[in-house]
């Protein structure tokens, strides 16, 4: 396992946990690095597409895949995200994509910026992005809508892209995103994501992005400290099902969650 791979794996109970509320017939993971999410998703979802553009990390998450027994599960693909989902994107448009294979859920874990990535808060819409590009969990709690707080991570500092661009490339593939993000991000860049990619589907909460869209803040904590947040859009979120019925939350509703 390479330095990166190391820090930037999600603890097992945690995957766990965003895999049990990813559960569906095929995910895409991103970022896969070394296996962890994957894994996890192989044991919820009839298919993973694991995307990693490191040779090196790739091969251990296969290595890991066949330890727990669900590499028969998983499809790895050394390659880059954008690229992929844009071309997937094209061939859906060509009636390429067989019913059974159009993915539902995309979850994104992007590098956030090496083992120095807290540098990267600052007060909203301010820091640039780090040149660093693997990300690390962090080891002491600062709850993500804390408002005494003025550091932020901001989106922007996410790799290789703009946060928002990473979600509107899942979004075009579609409306199911789950988002794992450093513990201190700014919560109002997230709650403005919607706006930049709404869903277009008429799903729960869709519309065609008439009815405001609510997302789900998650805490991920081990013990006593929280490691990260998890962020859900679409159908993902658990008040899905209630926001037909309840369209007056306003755009960009936040709904926490603490484990």
């Amino acid at each position: 396992m390479d330095i990166e791979g190391w820090y930037s794996v999600t603890p097992e109970n945690i995957a766990a946990q965003i895999a049990e509320r990813c559960r569906c017939g095929v995910v895409v993971d991103a970022f896969c690095g070394v296996g962890g999410n994957a894994i996890q998703f192989a044991f919820t979802c009839e298919k993973v597409i694991a995307i990693d553009n490191s040779l090196t990390r790739l091969a251990c998450a296969k290595h890991n895949a066949k330890v727990y027994g669900v590499d028969d599960r998983i499809t790895f693909i050394l390659g880059d995200f954008v690229t992929w989902s844009k071309e997937y994107v094209k061939q859906k448009s060509e009636g390429k994509i067989n019913k059974d294979e159009e993915v539902e859920v995309v979850f994104l874990s992007p590098p956030w910026g090496g083992i120095d990535y807290q540098k990267a808060g600052s007060s909203p819409s301010s820091a640039k992005r780090p040149k660093t590009t693997s990300h690390q969990i962090p080891d002491t709690p600062t709850p993500a809508t804390s408002s005494t707080s003025s550091e932020f991570y901001p989106l922007s500092a996410l790799a290789p892209l703009h946060g928002k661009e990473l979600f509107k490339l899942a979004r075009d593939m579609t409306p199911h995103v789950a988002y794992y993000l450093p513990r201190n991000v700014d919560v109002g860049q997230l709650a403005r994501l919607p706006l930049h990619a709404p869903r277009s589907d008429k799903g729960k909460g869709g519309g065609k992005g008439t009815v405001p869209e609510r997302i789900e803040i998650e805490e991920e904590w081990m013990g006593t400290k929280m490691k990260a947040v998890t962020v859900y859009f679409g159908d993902l979120t658990k008040g899905a099902v209630a926001q037909d019925s309840e369209p007056g939350e306003g755009e960009g509703a936040v709904e926490g969650n603490d484990r």
